[in-house]
């Protein structure tokens, strides 16, 4: 601990107590995701990781041992985002799906 109480072991701790959490969130909508659509991990062509946290290897790393590989690195995950934001404004506004 350093003079103005700072523990570099209590943040660490606290960082990696929360990573877990996270993680252990993430395999939940994972779960719920496939019993939704009545599917198992290995029925999955791919796995693609979308939004801000799937960048952070920890992450990544929990996903791939859900799914047993790796998950696919071939799209931003922010445009993948910003792509099914885009397509559920036009579905509010006009009324209608495109698949």
């Amino acid at each position: 601990m350093d003079r103005n109480g700072f523990c570099e072991n209590h943040l660490y701790f606290t960082v990696v107590s929360h990573l877990a959490a996270v993680i252990d969130r993430t395999r939940t909508h994972c779960l719920r995701s496939l019993a939704d659509a009545k599917l198992e991990a290995k029925d999955l062509n791919q796995v693609i990781l979308v939004g801000g946290q799937t960048r952070m290897p920890a992450i990544q790393r929990g996903v791939a041992e859900f799914f047993d590989r790796e998950p696919s690195k071939g799209v931003h995950p922010d445009e993948v985002v910003a792509i099914g934001a885009a397509l559920h404004g036009y579905e509010l506004v006009n009324g209608e799906t495109r698949a």
